[in-house]
């Protein structure tokens, strides 16, 4: 039997985020991801726990290209192992900050950024790290914007994916769902039948939608039980 949780923490933009829900368990701390575009380059970002750095080097076998010292704190490029794609990663005091991108092709005239390219583009924006959360707020004039912006969270009951609701429309159905305490709930199918990894259940409220995989039968410690009792207790806000 699962107990009430309450996580609140700062996504990326400064905006506070609350998760309520009965499980078992939940990862206490958050993973943010987002897009980032300047008028030089499109990325991807993660915010993470303080060593999610060390598991990327090590899970996709990352070898360091440069490293400096950023207001402090340690910046290093990496490529992983095909030298396909390319991260750069802040140490920070709590949380670890990752930028990454696409290596081109060795023949195309455009080249993958070096330190310098992410230091200017990290000194086009103000990072703030606090228990809490890393937040990152551009500069006014800079042409920098951040959008798509998700977190993670993991239960017993399986991984919540959560997308601010103005974002996420797209994720909702057109008919009424299923209504539970914090909003409604439908129960989809992406990319065809593949083993459960393709089902999902989508939670609405009011300012946010969730993405739970459904991993019955895939995953031994997720039950029935635990998910039917994720799903009609979970409650968001992202203010």
């Amino acid at each position: 039997m699962g107990v009430e949780r309450t996580h609140v923490g700062l996504a990326p933009d400064g905006r506070w985020v609350s998760v309520t829900c009965v499980s078992e368990t939940m990862q206490e701390d958050w993973q943010w991801g987002f897009r980032l575009t300047s008028r030089t380059m499109a990325v991807g970002v993660t915010v993470a726990r303080a060593d999610f750095l060390d598991f990327l080097i090590e899970d996709g076998g990352l070898r360091q290209v440069q490293q400096v010292t950023y207001r402090g704190q340690s910046l290093t490029l990496y490529y992983d192992r095909a030298d396909e794609n390319w991260v750069a990663g802040l140490r920070s005091t709590h949380h670890s900050l990752t930028i990454a991108g696409t290596i081109p092709p060795k023949d195309s005239e455009t080249k993958a950024p070096t330190l310098k390219a992410i230091v200017a583009l990290l000194d086009q924006l103000v990072v703030k790290d606090v228990p809490q959360g890393l937040t990152l707020d551009p500069h006014p004039g800079s042409g920098i914007t951040m959008w798509a912006i998700t977190g993670q969270k993991v239960t017993d009951a399986g991984p919540i994916t959560l997308y601010r609701r103005a974002e996420a429309t797209g994720l909702l159905s057109t008919e009424p769902g299923l209504a539970v305490q914090g909003g409604e709930v439908w129960k989809k199918t992406l990319g065809g039948e593949d083993g459960g990894l393709g089902r999902k259940y989508v939670h609405a409220g009011e300012t946010a939608v969730c993405m739970i995989d459904d991993d019955l039968g895939v995953l031994p410690w997720v039950t029935k039980a635990g998910q039917e009792q994720l799903l009609t207790t979970l409650k968001v806000s992202w203010g």
